[in-house]
């Protein structure tokens, strides 16, 4: 395993918030960063350099755009708060707890779709909306729970900038 970068950048695959938004920034602070994204997608040997990452990096990064749901990334949430806790380390999460409803779904072409749109539409929601509570809840001087991509920015800045 190659040396441990200073902040993991997790959450919402698509969009561009990583490449246009914080990879410039890490950047010019000469900050270490780990880029889980890949052409080849994600794989079991991906998961363990993941979580080898978040258990010893400095900040973990979680942004939830409205782009998928999302769901593993989501899931990952509560072990980034408690490492938070434990590990002493930052953890800045953004979080839109609104998904669009428009999205597509790979049901809508079936039948019953409508049923399955409904339900991922739900749990969709609920995901969101109880991460984003329970951060909300979460008093932590090492958690950062943000509006928007700018203020993900401004908390990377505020840590490293010497």
């Amino acid at each position: 395993m190659s040396a441990i970068p200073q902040v993991v950048l997790f959450g919402s695959i698509e969009g561009d918030w990583r490449e246009r938004h914080v990879i410039p920034l890490l950047t010019e602070l000469g900050v270490t960063y780990y880029n889980p994204v890949k052409p080849q997608g994600w794989t079991y040997a991906a998961g363990d350099i993941e979580a080898e990452y978040m258990a010893r990096c400095e900040t973990i990064v979680m942004v939830f755009n409205n782009t998928s749901p999302a769901f593993a990334a989501l899931a990952e949430t509560g072990w980034a708060a408690l490492g938070c806790v434990l590990r002493d380390q930052h953890f800045i999460l953004q979080i839109n707890p609104d998904f669009p409803k428009e999205q597509p779904s790979p049901a809508a072409a079936s039948e019953g779709s409508e049923q399955s749109d409904k339900e991922l539409e739900g749990w969709v929601t609920r995901s969101r909306y109880l991460v984003y509570k329970h951060a909300r809840e979460f008093k932590h001087p090492r958690l950062h729970l943000v509006a928007d991509i700018s203020a993900v920015v401004a908390k990377l800045r505020e840590i490293y900038a010497r």
